[in-house]
Formats: C-alpha cells, structure tokens, sequence
C-alpha cells in the first residue's frame, strides 16, 4: 500500500498539469492579496484568510480541475487497467489515489489561502497579535476548513467515479457550485440547502468573520462536523462502490 502512494506522488509531483495549477493557485493568491491592500487598508489578514476559505466557486475550479487531471486522466489513459492486469487490488487502487488527491487538493488551498495571508499581512497586519489563544483560534479555522474541504473532495471523486469524462465532469462541479449559491441567495426557503457541506463551509466563515452574514443562521460546530463528515462518509463510500463494479480496460 505504501508503495502505492509513493507511486501515485511520484507521478503527480512529475504531472506537468498540477504544476500548472500550483502556479496558478499561488497567482490567485497574490491577485486576491492585491485587490485587497489596494481596495481596503483596513482589511486584515486573519478577515482575508476566513474570505478566501469560503471561496467555494474558486475552490470548485481548482478542485475539479485537478481531479480532472489526476483522476480523469486514468480512465482515459487506462492506467487503472494496467494496473489490475499487474495484480494490485482494486480496493488499493483506489484508496492510493484517494489519499493522494487529498494530498495535492489541500496543497492547493493552503498555497492559495497562506500566498494571500502573507502578502495581506505584510502590508495590513494579521489582525490578531501573536499568543497561544491566537494559535488556536486560526489552528481551529484550519480545522474547520480542512473537514470541510474533505466533503468537498468526496463529492468531486464520486462524481468522476461515475461520470468518468473530464470536460463533463468538470463542468458539472462547477455547475453544482453555481445551482448551490443561486438557490441560496434565491431561494433561501429551501430549507435543505443548510444541511449541505457548501452551506455549513459558508456559515462557518461567515460567523467567524463577523463582517458578514448568512440569513441570520446561528453556526453550530456540532452540526457542521456531522454535516461534512456524513458528506465524506457517504461520498467516499459510494465512490468506492462504484469504483469496484465499473469496467476497467
């Protein structure tokens, strides 16, 4: 197994597409960093970091587009294939690949995320001074974000599990995104909609930053983790279900 995922990073850290999208994530930090020193002085970084984590339509393009890359590209390359003729097991197949998706998906973020930090720092301030009680409010924000974002890959890996087509996987994500943020700006009584990872990721830097507002929902850190984690649960499940009946060539 370990030998697995040493393979699957090996061939990641050597794609030519994730570099791409390495650099374009640190890109998007720094013009994130530079709208806002040049739009507010008084925006803070710790204010930035909490905005940048609800990004969702920016997290879906970085997201599906990566999967597209590491995940679409072994149906299309057959690669899966190849490895069952060389005897793996499926069941290692796939948890290899998932591991290091999360692995590439969270670096990804986090370069996007600490690329606009440090640059909105350096010219606004943090806005907290430094003691462990700072510590640990950003420690539990990153918490936060990093479950969060683990439903969020669950639902893109099901989704190329049973689409298996890039250009249509990739835009259905997106689209989701989309459908997500337009039912709840406009049909906020869609009562549901709070039950969704996407909602429970907003709330949660909404009311930490207390700039902004979501409805008028009160966050609950107990319903959002039972939210995401049921989210990972089920995804993952589900992926790996589909991942073992589907035919590879």
């Amino acid at each position: 197994m370990g030998n697995l995922v040493k393979a699957e990073w090996f061939k990641l850290s050597k794609s030519l597409g994730y570099k791409i999208l390495i650099t374009c994530c640190i890109c998007t930090g720094i013009f994130f960093s530079v709208i806002v020193v040049l739009g507010d002085r008084e925006l803070c970084a710790y204010d930035v970091l909490t905005n940048c984590i609800d990004m969702l339509i920016v997290h879906s393009i970085f997201g599906n587009t990566f999967a597209a890359v590491f995940i679409g590209s072994e149906f299309k390359n057959n690669t899966f294939g190849n490895s069952l003729l060389n005897g793996q097991p499926r069941y290692k197949l796939f948890l290899a690949k998932v591991i290091v998706f999360f692995a590439g998906f969270f670096q990804m973020l986090f370069i996007i995320w600490l690329t606009t930090v440090i640059i909105v720092s350096y010219y606004n301030g943090f806005g907290m001074d430094f003691s462990i009680g700072t510590c640990k409010k950003v420690l539990l924000l990153f918490l936060y974000a990093l479950t969060g974002y683990m439903a969020f890959g669950a639902v893109i890996i099901l989704m190329f599990t049973i689409i298996r087509k890039d250009s249509v996987t990739v835009a259905a994500g997106i689209f989701l995104t989309y459908v997500y943020l337009f039912a709840r700006t406009n049909l906020q009584g869609i009562y549901f909609l709070r039950y969704t990872f996407f909602y429970q990721i907003e709330l949660m830097a909404f009311s930490i930053n207390k700039k902004y507002d979501l409805g008028g929902d009160a966050f609950s850190g107990g319903l959002y983790f039972a939210v995401v984690i049921l989210t990972f649960i089920i995804a993952l499940t589900l992926s790996a279900w589909c991942f073992k009946r589907m035919e590879l060539k």
